[in-house]
């Protein structure tokens, strides 16, 4: 958790689990603790200016900086707008390392409140003990029970935190109502066994998370900030191993719902369609799947081009043209440079046919996705030029894309 040449700054509340935390670092790493850091939401008035004057005198015994951040927090799932709040801070420190104090009790409580909810073996893992390589837990290993006895033998001050005993927060009920009725009732070592099944999942989920990239880089490739997938390869898939691949692509741990949605399109003998889970956008289209984030790809703007000249397509490297305004270029009007709509055709040539691009396309077997910001020029008749399918017939005009 602490390499040589790390800066630590210690996450410190007040209470018992993150007094006990600065004490044993600075115990066994004195040089590497570098500040602490204390974040008073002021939801409880005076008692928060308490907690933060204490954290405020212990880090000064202790000859360290004090990073205090005033937060309050809106009203509304309280709890975690005050965790985004606080972690938010902690990414902002000036080290390599921030340490938190959640303990093996904190692990058994995460564990119980995510299998209630329907988690499944990523959320099993609980709390990571690195996470983002930057914030360590040191005392997943350490229960509550063991710090208060330590510090109580050292003659170590704590605040005791009352929101703490509210039962309005639903992690408070499970850990003063619910934990100790099944400890009583079901199993007395229940909260052990909820942290090694998290140090089980967490192992579980390490491998697969190697694996699972060899796995993905032979199934498809990322292109303009998305996964283009093989639907036929996801789908012959094993559904365990289906299920996590559809949670890689789509970069974040999908409601199970979602992912059997995923897999239903990427299983469908018809080659059109999409999902659209929360923040991410799958589309199917022939034989392939893209996730991506709503919004990922770029629209070019329309603009107008005339002479010699060149400019940058998002996805498409670069449109260049040279038009001669004397010769007979065969266009009506001024030209312009956009990206291709449905209807978008080459208006009837020496062939006396007009030919769509969207037939193009589906010759061509050139996905959805693609088509969105796909350039084409247009004048007076229609289309001019398109990419991959050049100028239309009959025009004196030179128009091309360099990737």
């Amino acid at each position: 958790m602490l390499r040589p040449g790390d800066t630590v700054i210690v996450a410190v509340s007040g209470g018992a689990d993150s007094v006990f935390l600065l004490d044993a670092l600075l115990s066994i790493a004195p040089t590497q603790v570098v500040g602490v850091a204390h974040v008073n939401h002021c939801l409880r008035g005076e008692e928060s200016d308490l907690d933060e004057a204490f954290v405020r005198e212990l880090a000064n015994s202790r000859n360290l900086p004090c990073h205090v951040l005033r937060a309050s927090v809106e009203a509304g799932n309280t709890e975690e707008r005050a965790r985004l709040a606080r972690y938010q801070f902690f990414r902002s420190r000036d080290c390599t390392r921030v340490a938190t104090g959640h303990t093996r009790d904190d692990q058994a409580e995460t564990v119980l409140f995510r299998f209630l909810r329907g988690a499944g073996t990523a959320g099993l893992a609980g709390v990571q003990p690195v996470r983002e390589n930057f914030f360590i837990r040191p005392l997943l290993d350490v229960t509550r029970a063991e710090i208060v006895s330590a510090l109580t033998e050292r003659g170590l001050a704590w605040r005791e935190d009352t929101s703490n005993q509210t039962r309005a927060y639903a992690r408070n009920r499970i850990r003063h109502d619910l934990l100790p009725q099944l400890r009583e009732q079901w199993n007395p070592g229940l909260p052990s066994n909820l942290a090694s099944l998290a140090d089980i999942a967490h192992e579980e989920e390490e491998y697969w998370r190697e694996r699972l990239s060899e796995i993905a880089a032979q199934m498809g490739s990322q292109r303009d900030g998305g996964w283009e997938v093989d639907a036929s390869q996801l789908a012959s898939q094993p559904r365990a191993v289906a299920r996590r691949l559809i949670r890689h692509f789509a970069g974040q741990n999908l409601g199970l719902e979602h992912v059997e949605e995923i897999l239903e399109l990427a299983r469908s003998p018809r080659g059109e369609g999409q999902v659209t889970p929360p923040n991410v956008l799958v589309i199917r289209s022939f034989g392939s799947l893209r996730f991506e984030r709503p919004g990922a790809v770029a629209i070019g703007a329309p603009s107008r081009i005339q002479g010699r000249g060149g400019t940058g397509w998002p996805g498409h490297g670069i449109i260049r043209w040279e038009l001669d305004d004397n010769a007979n270029l065969k266009v009506s009007g001024p030209m312009l440079l956009r990206s291709w709509t449905a209807g978008d055709a080459y208006p009837p040539g020496i062939s006396g046919r007009r030919v769509s691009l969207a037939d193009l396309f589906e010759k061509e077997r050139v996905p959805s996705w693609q088509r969105r910001n796909w350039p084409i020029v247009e004048d007076g008749y229609g289309v001019l030029w398109a990419k991959r399918f050049g100028v239309r017939e009959g025009a004196d005009v030179r128009i091309w894309s360099e990737e």
